[in-house]
């Protein structure tokens, strides 16, 4: 046993042997593996290893839901000076000056293949002001995209399989823990009420004697 373990053990048997009076706290076995298991460092920070586990897990999860997401431009202004060929073979230098917009409403979705499935809608808005004031909208009304890796890596897979398996490796480190606390407890525990006895036998024995 190590000495922080003894250390800690000690604590412990203090804190939960207080006498009041004629009156003193008496645990079973099993509350002193439970108390030991609920308040060892590692016990806790194995805890903490799995908490971060299911995090992760949880995250892995959520990645895979349908994202919504909303998109604009706002109108931007250019101005520039065009070329344009006439049929007698000159070019007219002619100045133009327009405004374009954009917005768009796009549903993605990521499969557990590594493909992506999305759906998608669109506006796209063009303001001339020179040389002729005029106004054209584009929509593209419904879009829908499908892409999926043949020959490629897939990281979703990968990354399903990671998270479960880190997850996994914690919980088992956990148990394996708490099962180690208990045992190293059960044998402190024995050992205490032996001591116990013979200290009761040897009182007797001085007695009598």
């Amino acid at each position: 046993m190590t000495i922080r373990t003894t250390v800690f053990l000690i604590l412990i048997f203090c804190q939960f042997t207080i006498s009041y009076a004629q009156d003193s706290l008496l645990l079973s076995l099993d509350d002193v593996i439970r108390i030991a298991q609920d308040n060892s460092p590692s016990a806790r920070l194995a805890q903490m290893e799995v908490n971060a586990s299911k995090l992760d897990y949880t995250a892995f999860k959520a990645g895979l839901k349908p994202e919504l997401s909303l998109s604009a431009n706002l109108p931007g202004l250019s101005r520039s000076i065009s070329n344009i060929n006439q049929d007698d073979g000159s070019i007219l230098f002619r100045e133009q000056s327009q405004a374009i917009s954009r917005v768009g409403l796009s549903l993605f979705q990521q499969l557990g293949t590594g493909g992506n499935l999305f759906v998608s809608s669109s506006t796209l808005g063009i303001f001339n002001f020179e040389p002729i004031d005029a106004t054209n909208w584009r929509t593209s009304i419904f879009e829908v995209g499908f892409s999926q890796p043949i020959f490629q890596f897939n990281q979703v897979k990968w990354n399903k399989q990671n998270a479960t398996i880190n997850l996994n490796l914690a919980l088992g480190e956990y148990a394996v823990e708490k099962e180690r606390i208990a045992l190293e407890i059960t044998d402190i525990f024995f050992d205490a009420l032996i001591a116990q006895e013979n200290l009761l036998r040897a009182n007797t024995n001085v007695l009598n004697n």
